[in-house]
């Protein structure tokens, strides 16, 4: 019963104070609750991360690097004799030889456009025997050099002629001629790799490039491709004037 005066008895105050302390103390267990379950969402969520950061960093670290991808040339005709960077009758009328650099635009637009009808119309017949002398030109940088390392290498293995043509049909691509790649033609091309690999920084090899470039410009040569019909250096002109040489040194 409440006092005449209005005032709230003593009891009561006690009673809404006793409420006060259990309502504060519900908030605090909720609050903590909360926060303890905060804590585990974000220890969850950190162990996940941490995970998978190891993880990629592991699969960065000890994946394989992909070979480079290669544009491989088809197998020449076996019925063409070869001989390291020669092919043909070795007793034909007319030798051509050609100066080339692997870097080279023009030699690129000669190996795949001309050199095959060039193969059809006078190699195949025994009247014309190609050679190709590699020439790496200064403008051309290391890549230039290193290629025709490889291909050097190739011909001590009996594939230089495959090995060439697939070096001027990867002659655009982005990885260039570096030794991933050069390694990556040497694989899918069937060589013996590690020999390869041995063989392309070789003091050897690389004597064998530098006296060719050297013989070269002892001949007159300057620039590439440069040809020479039994010994005789041509204008390139294109295959028509090639061609028209070639007919002449045959009469």
């Amino acid at each position: 019963m409440q006092p005449m005066n209005g005032k709230p008895s003593s009891g009561s105050n006690v009673s809404q104070a006793t409420e006060e302390k259990l309502s504060n103390r519900a908030k605090r267990k909720i609050e903590q609750e909360r926060e303890q379950q905060r804590r585990r969402i974000f220890a969850v969520v950190g162990g996940v991360l941490a995970i998978a950061i190891v993880a990629a960093v592991v699969f960065f670290v000890t994946r394989k690097p992909s070979a480079p991808a290669v544009a491989i040339a088809p197998e020449i005709d076996t019925a063409i004799a070869t001989d390291r960077m020669v092919m043909g009758n070795p007793d034909a009328p007319v030798t051509l030889v050609e100066w080339g650099d692997y870097s080279c635009p023009g030699c690129g637009n000669f190996a795949l456009s001309v050199e095959p009808v060039l193969i059809d119309a006078f190699v195949k017949s025994g009247q014309v025997k190609f050679e190709f002398r590699p020439f790496p030109l200064d403008i051309h940088g290391n890549d230039a050099v290193l290629a025709a390392q490889a291909a050097t290498c190739a011909a001590d293995q009996g594939k230089f002629w495959r090995f060439h043509d697939t070096l001027f049909r990867n002659q655009k691509s982005e990885e260039g001629f570096s030794e991933p790649a050069l390694t990556a033609m040497a694989t899918q091309l069937g060589l013996d790799v590690p020999a390869f690999s041995d063989c392309l920084n070789k003091p050897e090899t690389v004597d064998s490039v530098a006296t060719s470039v050297q013989a070269g410009k002892d001949a007159g040569v300057d620039s590439t491709p440069t040809f020479f019909i039994n010994g005789t250096k041509v204008d390139w002109q294109g295959w028509d004037t090639l061609k028209q040489d070639i007919e002449k040194a045959l009469k």
